[in-house]
């Protein structure tokens, strides 16, 4: 077993067949990369899933039965997936579409210099996304038509986000603390998917239950969340691992502590609840310019900056003062995100 080289020729066959399309490279990589770590569960389900697309069933189902055997192996997360992926791996003949040419033998940039047809690229396209080969779907969709839509963009975007999540999702099935807990950051700095974080914060603790730099923002998500005593509590225990953060983070945790601890920090109630929030999502609903003032403040105090740096985008008429506003919640929301980084004690300060 060679765990390191196994992670290796893992990392590069998901670039070839996530990032490159190179699909007819792929194999070799993924077997050999189980070859130095026959038990390793998520490798086992992506060779399940490369398999379960080029059409070999019976090797699949070989596979799903050696990944339940090996359940220990995956995060909480993984073990939803497998689940949920498990009754599509195991289908007798789940495709309705059949692929022109052999999925095995696909190259994107091979396949794109062959001048194939409007009609073409569309039956490709439509099989593509069948066998869950998004970023081959998303090239067929663009390719399908012969002036650029909006229907098109849209589906293309989507087809590429797709193929973006199904690669995130790999790296958050191995049980490993930096791993969710940095995806968990992703999500609340970076999409404000607040509504989808907590359970990744709460399994990265799982991993390491006395890292204090994930008990504080867990703590942190909790506080805005109104969820006081389980943030006390947190706080009692981040005081318990004090030796663990950096010297910047020992300052930051006492300069923090005060807040965390107020048995009633907000004056203004949130209009919808926080941890029910997609920034995506809310959005899309054409709320009027009053509802997005309405969640502005509440979402400042809570220091939800990215939405309340969304709700001042929305609400106001677009000016010095406004941009300015917005500029900064953005960088306060920034700055959030990179202390946590310097809390670490291997961060440079």
């Amino acid at each position: 077993m060679n765990i390191i080289e196994a992670k290796r020729l893992f990392d590069e066959a998901n670039r070839l067949w996530f990032s490159q399309g190179k699909l007819n490279k792929v194999l070799p990589l993924y077997r050999e990369a189980l070859k130095y770590d026959p038990s390793n569960s998520v490798i086992i389900y992506q060779l399940a899933n490369v398999l379960w697309a080029f059409e070999e069933f019976d090797e699949v189902r070989a596979l799903v039965a050696k990944i339940e055997r090996n359940l220990d192996r995956l995060s909480d997360f993984g073990k939803e997936v497998f689940a949920k992926a498990k009754p599509r791996l195991l289908s007798p003949s789940p495709f309705k579409t059949p692929m022109p040419i052999p999925a095995c033998s696909i190259d994107l940039e091979e396949l794109n210099s062959m001048g194939l047809s409007h009609k073409q690229w569309m039956c490709i396209s439509s099989a593509a996304k069948q066998r869950r080969m998004f970023n081959l779907a998303a090239l067929g969709e663009e390719r399908s038509f012969p002036f650029i839509t909006r229907q098109s963009q849209i589906e293309k975007r989507k087809l590429k986000q797709e193929n973006d999540n199904s690669f995130g999702y790999l790296e958050l099935m191995f049980p490993d603390a930096k791993r969710l807990f940095d995806e968990a950051n992703r999500l609340w700095f970076g999409y404000g998917k607040f509504n989808k974080v907590l359970p990744l914060y709460r399994e990265a603790l799982k991993y390491d239950p006395s890292n204090p730099v994930i008990l504080y923002q867990l703590a942190n998500v909790l506080w805005t969340f109104e969820q006081f005593g389980e943030v006390r509590a947190l706080v009692a225990k981040i005081e318990k691992h004090l030796d663990r953060f950096s010297d910047f983070g020992k300052e930051m945790f006492a300069q923090e502590k005060s807040r965390l601890l107020d048995p009633s920090p907000f004056k203004t109630p949130m209009p919808i609840p926080a941890r029910s929030i997609d920034l995506e999502q809310l959005d899309s609903r054409g709320w009027s310019w009053e509802k997005w003032m309405d969640i502005g403040w509440p979402a400042e105090e809570r220091r939800m900056f990215n939405l309340a740096a969304m709700a001042e985008e929305r609400s106001c008429i677009f000016d010095g003062d406004s941009a300015r506003e917005i500029c900064e919640l953005y960088q306060k929301n920034s700055d959030c995100c990179d202390d946590l980084l310097l809390m670490l004690p291997e961060a440079k300060e």
